[in-house]
C-alpha cells in the first residue's frame, strides 16, 4: 500500500524515478532483514543435521566393533 502510495506521489510530481529508487532501497531493506533474519534460524538447525550425520556414522563404524567384542566373550 505504501509503496504504490509513493509511486503515486512520485508520477503527480514528475519524480518518478526518484520514487522508484525510495522503492528499490526499501525493498531492499526488507529483503536483506527477511535473510538475515532466515540465516541466523537456518544456522542452529544446520549444525543440529550435521551432529546427527555425525553420530550416526560413528554409530555405524563403532557398533560393529562393541559386536565382535561381545561375541568373542
Amino acid at each position: 500500500m505504501f509503496m504504490s502510495n509513493l509511486i503515486g506521489v512520485g508520477e503527480a510530481s514528475g519524480n518518478l524515478d526518484d520514487a522508484l529508487g525510495e522503492v528499490a532501497t526499501a525493498y531492499e531493506r526488507d529483503t536483506d532483514e527477511t535473510m538475515r533474519t532466515l540465516s541466523s534460524l537456518l544456522e542452529p538447525v544446520m549444525i543440529l543435521v550435521m551432529g546427527l550425520v555425525v553420530g550416526f556414522v560413528v554409530m555405524a563404524m563403532l557398533l560393529p566393533v562393541f559386536e565382535i567384542n561381545v561375541m568373542a566373550r
